[in-house]
């Protein structure tokens, strides 16, 4: 309108259009830890400028390791807005086994006669993963004659990752008993 009162319109559309997507209170980040530790991985809050209520989905994966001890979870959390707009925050946690097995018992060092057969006792162990695979192998150290020597039992304990402890027992073998003659 001018000042003589002579008038003229126009419309204008305004189309507000949100192409922005929300952001996620969180980091794409990668950890390790233990294969006996357990996290727990929250994301439950994002930000948008036009939507209050951003929902948050999130996938999960679990990955195999090298070892049947080791693997790694993946979780992908997407906010998705109102309009469709997404982003995403991907956060790897890997378990990893370093830790060889522990002995829970070792058979004790012992002294035997050569007539003796060499006890059967086995070792035992725990492993924090997983289980404990106990072997052994016999070593025999030479005496002062034959029937004096020692055998040393090495005992190993292996996990299914291959982390290993080893322990001995040592099993003294002695000859005191005195021949018997046979005969007239």
């Amino acid at each position: 309108t001018d000042h003589c009162d002579n008038t003229n319109s126009a419309s204008q559309t305004i189309t507000v259009v949100d192409t922005t997507a929300p952001v996620i209170d969180a980091e794409d980040s990668e950890i390790t830890i233990s294969c006996d530790q357990e996290i727990l991985i929250i994301v439950d809050t994002a930000y948008d400028a036009c939507d209050e209520d951003v929902d948050i989905t999130n996938t999960y994966e679990v990955i195999p390791g090298e070892c049947s001890n080791e693997y790694s979870e993946v979780f992908v959390f997407t906010a998705t807005d109102d309009c469709g707009n997404s982003s995403d925050v991907t956060i790897i946690v890997h378990h990893e086994d370093n830790t060889a097995p522990e002995f829970d018992s070792v058979p004790q060092d012992n002294e035997l006669s050569c007539e003796e057969d060499l006890p059967t006792d086995m070792a035992t162990a725990t492993d924090n993963c997983g289980e404990a695979i106990v072997s052994f192998v016999d070593e025999i150290l030479e005496g002062q004659c034959p029937n004096n020597y020692i055998v040393v039992r090495h005992w190993t304990a292996t996990d299914a990752c291959g982390n290993a402890n080893t322990a001995e027992t040592n099993y003294y073998i002695y000859d005191n008993t005195n021949p018997t003659i046979i005969g007239s």
